[in-house]
């Protein structure tokens, strides 16, 4: 496996990305992903596929984004980014190797359902693992959806 589209954070790396969160709290980077928080007073937190896309957006200039947009009120389903101006949501998924919550029956419905809003709330989505956000996929696609047209 080629390692040359592959995005390893420092710890320098990092705490600038926490920085740049005003909602953020650094801990040691043993489970990197639940180093933020999501926004003041939410109980979820950012997970490394979702921090390295977001430090991929901004390097590649990309602006116009938000995280953990709630798309479908009164539900409260949240999107992990959402691109206003072009009606995309972007979520990063996780647990997929490990039976992970999407990937159990029931959670999965849930994933589908929220999906599915999303589509009749005319947002677009685009679902991407850890694995296609660090190896470029994701943020590739990304720019080709912003840019078509």
């Amino acid at each position: 496996m080629s390692r040359k589209n592959t995005i390893e954070l420092t710890d320098a790396q990092f705490k600038a990305v926490l920085a740049r969160n005003s909602a953020g709290t650094y801990t040691e980077p043993k489970k990197r992903q639940n180093a933020l928080k999501s926004n003041p007073g939410a109980k979820q937190r950012h997970s490394e596929g979702e921090e390295t896309l977001a430090i991929q957006l901004d390097d590649a200039g990309i602006t116009g984004w938000t995280r953990e947009f709630i798309f479908a009120a009164p539900r409260k389903w949240r999107a992990d980014f959402a691109f206003h101006d072009d009606r995309l949501l972007v979520e990063v998924e996780g647990g997929h190797y490990i039976n992970g919550r999407h990937n159990r029956g029931s959670g999965f419905e849930k994933d589908l359902e929220k999906y599915n809003a999303a589509t009749q709330h005319n947002w677009a989505v685009m679902r991407f693992t850890t694995k296609m956000v660090k190896n470029g996929e994701a943020i590739a696609a990304i720019k080709a959806y912003l840019n078509r047209r």
